[in-house]
């Protein structure tokens, strides 16, 4: 086809050269040689999907990131210097940021001593440049799929940064929590809804709703906000549709599992992603197919050592910092909306 294009080419316009019917050919050639590759990335996908999750309506990346993936398939060097670049620019100086405030925070001796201490300061490094390891040699995730996996990092520590703050304030650390309520089910058995609808009895409960964990910062915002929770709703929506310009149906696809809603309550373990420095489920899901397949289990993120004992009681001290946080929250500011509204207020 290349030759008989340029031949053409000669043909129509004798006086030109053949240099540029041959780049165009060639252009053409390796488009298609990409595209091929693409179809041939998506059937492997659908067939691992058959194999291991079984997702009704599962959804495919936008063209053009699988035409990346497609394009650096194979390639491990590019993907290696992606990652490099992100740990050194981006991660590393935001858990440094971290560890200092931990530090910090272990020296006032305001906060649980589980979540600042010199173990949990090595722990949380561990954990985090595990989760890169994992990453960076890991055979089943796509080009684009470790550098935005990877990027959670960031946004973990982001937000691990700024509640640790908030729950360095002495004033916080004097809240009690009171008679927490734990749902523990098994999948597809109701729980998602219960919770909810014992969301909705305010007077008896306090509970997070998904913007809360996806957008924790710059502040929280009280219960009895409405307002200002609606605000924070929509801001959780604009996120979630900008993802939908790199995955398109991916929330759809996900509705089949479980419903993804900004304004109703959710699972509080999305608070355990600013805890342990990366993603929660992530590594839980997309990496561990993977391990189970090694014959070597080598003590990774992706082998469960985030379901440890230790980690189990880490997770429920943080967990409980910002149960603190939302109770301080809710109570301040609500005096404080009392004291300027006056009598107002009370009507």
């Amino acid at each position: 086809l290349l030759l008989l294009f340029s031949s053409l080419y000669k043909m129509m316009f004798p006086s030109r050269g053949i240099i540029l019917p041959l780049l165009i050919g060639l252009i053409a050639i390796y488009i298609r040689y990409i595209t091929h590759q693409v179809h041939l990335m998506d059937t492997k996908y659908q067939l691992w999907n058959n194999e291991e999750w079984h997702i009704d309506q599962f959804s495919r990346p936008a063209f053009p990131i699988r035409f990346i993936n497609a394009h650096h398939h194979g390639s491990t060097s590019s993907n290696s210097i992606v990652l490099s670049l992100m740990r050194k620019l981006v991660v590393s100086p935001a858990l440094d940021k971290v560890v200092t405030l931990m530090e910090q925070a272990d020296t006032e001796n305001i906060v649980p001593k589980i979540l600042c201490n010199p173990d949990a300061r090595s722990n949380l490094s561990k954990r985090v440049e595990e989760f890169y390891t994992d990453i960076q040699n890991s055979q089943s995730l796509t080009y684009m799929g470790k550098v935005l996996l990877y990027a959670t990092s960031y946004m973990s520590l982001a937000n691990h940064y700024g509640l640790l703050t908030l729950g360095m304030k002495e004033e916080v650390q004097r809240q009690t929590v009171v008679a927490p309520v734990f749902i523990a089910s098994l999948p597809r058995t109701g729980s998602t809804i219960l919770h909810r609808t014992m969301s909705l009895d305010t007077g008896r409960f306090r509970n997070f709703d998904l913007a809360d964990m996806v957008v924790p910062l710059p502040k929280p915002i009280p219960r009895w906000d409405k307002e200002g929770r609606h605000e924070k709703a929509k801001e959780a929506d604009g996120l979630f549709n900008s993802i939908k310009l790199i995955y398109p149906g991916q929330l759809e696809c996900l509705e089949t599992m479980h419903g993804f809603r900004p304004s109703e309550a959710d699972e509080d373990l999305g608070w355990y992603d600013t805890g342990l420095g990366h993603p929660y489920m992530d590594p839980l899901m997309k990496l561990y197919p993977e391990y189970r397949q090694k014959e070597e289990k080598v003590q990774r993120v992706s082998d469960g050592t985030i379901e440890s004992k230790e980690v189990a009681r880490y997770r429920y001290a943080w967990l409980a910092m910002i149960m603190k946080i939302y109770q301080y929250t809710d109570e301040v500011e609500w005096n404080e909306r009392k004291q300027k509204e006056g009598r107002a207020f009370l009507r």
